[in-house]
């Protein structure tokens, strides 16, 4: 019985060594901390924001500040993560890189930021980034798979381009179902493209399978020319008119045409002369003056001047037309006078080209 007794002891310590070392051995395990390579962590992506004092969408102006939020996942949890970021341009400019670290628990296969603040013009020129990750983790990074670069793990990102309208954030999405909206003062919306030189529109939806930056066209709505001074006289040795060819270019005409909008041409001008006059047979005070503003079929606007004392006096005069008949005319400014003793003289003449909604 002793023997018994003796040899169950030594069993019972042995087993409760062997537990203890056993315990030991595991939280020494759990108490280790891994280094984490990239190929652990998925592709990067990136949003880019613009952010006011109020903490709300905005455009450039006091208070106001750009960031860039790189993204990724990793295939084991950490502890701490590690990102370095070169930004570039269309061409391949490198615009602004940077390194930080986040010490953040984050779980397996959960998506994770770093934001840096960027400037304005580099907000607005970013085309790519590149981005390599580093991190610490409590997990054995071996006894997981590491990503490859087929892996579609984070969505990519849409960064757009509004070449001057207000700004639209960029996305992460696979699907984009329909337009951002963005407005731009004087300007029609014209669509967005894939490229600089807008020459491939987007049709939506669109499906998005890699990082792209698509911008925006634009329509002018206004415009402006401006002629040279002009003088005449209705005497010898002097023309009685002055002409100028105003029919406006620049503008899609068929596409504003199918949005239902009309033409506005207002031309303004200052005039005087250098007296009255008071000649017998009738012609007394002041000169006169026509201005006309017609189309090739000879129809449009003509104002008629007042018979009153003018020095350097702005006036304007305007003219409506429909976007189709204005791809078939030609439209004419044209000063006239029946003056016969003073130079009557235009300057500061401008065309101001307007293209409004129809009601």
């Amino acid at each position: 019985m002793k023997k018994f007794l003796r040899l169950f002891c030594l069993c019972l310590v042995f087993i409760l060594s062997v537990g203890f070392v056993s315990c030991k051995s595991d939280k020494k395990d759990q108490s280790k901390i891994y280094e984490v390579e990239n190929k652990y962590f998925a592709q990067a992506s990136y949003d880019t924001a613009v952010l006011t004092s109020m903490g709300v969408n905005g455009n450039q102006g006091s208070g106001t500040t750009y960031e860039i939020e790189v993204v990724s996942k990793c295939a084991v949890s950490l502890t701490e993560y590690t990102v370095k970021a070169k930004l570039y341009s269309a061409n391949n400019t490198e615009l602004y890189s940077f390194e930080k670290t986040v010490a953040k628990k984050i779980e397996a296969n959960t998506e994770f930021n770093i934001r840096e603040e960027i400037t304005y013009n580099v907000y607005f020129a970013i085309s790519h980034i590149e981005a390599s990750f580093s991190g610490k983790s409590k997990e054995n990074p071996n006894n997981a798979s590491a990503f490859n670069e087929t892996d579609a793990q984070v969505k990519p990102t849409v960064t757009f381009q509004t070449n001057g309208g207000t700004a639209v954030n960029s996305i992460r999405t696979n699907t984009i179902t329909s337009p951002p909206t963005t407005s731009k003062s004087g300007c029609l919306f014209g669509g967005w493209y894939f490229d600089k030189s807008l020459v491939s529109p987007v049709s939506f939806p669109l499906s998005i399978e890699k990082n792209i930056t698509l911008y925006a066209k634009w329509l002018n709505l206004t415009d402006t020319k401006t002629c040279e001074e002009t003088s005449i006289k209705d005497w010898d040795g002097y023309s009685s008119s002055s002409t100028y060819y105003i029919t406006p270019t620049g503008f899609d005409l068929e596409l504003l045409a199918s949005k239902q909008y009309y033409m506005q041409i207002t031309v303004s001008y200052e005039v005087y002369y250098e007296r009255d006059y008071d000649l017998p047979l009738g012609y007394a005070g002041s000169p006169k003056y026509e201005v006309f503003i017609l189309n090739s079929d000879g129809l449009g606007t003509i104002e008629e001047d007042l018979p009153t004392t003018k020095t350097a006096t702005r006036y304007s005069v305007t003219y409506r037309a429909n976007m189709e008949d204005l791809k078939n005319q030609s439209i004419t400014l044209k000063f006239s006078t029946d003056n016969i003793q003073n130079i009557i003289y235009f300057q500061n003449i401008i065309v101001t080209y307007s293209c409004k909604k129809s009601a």
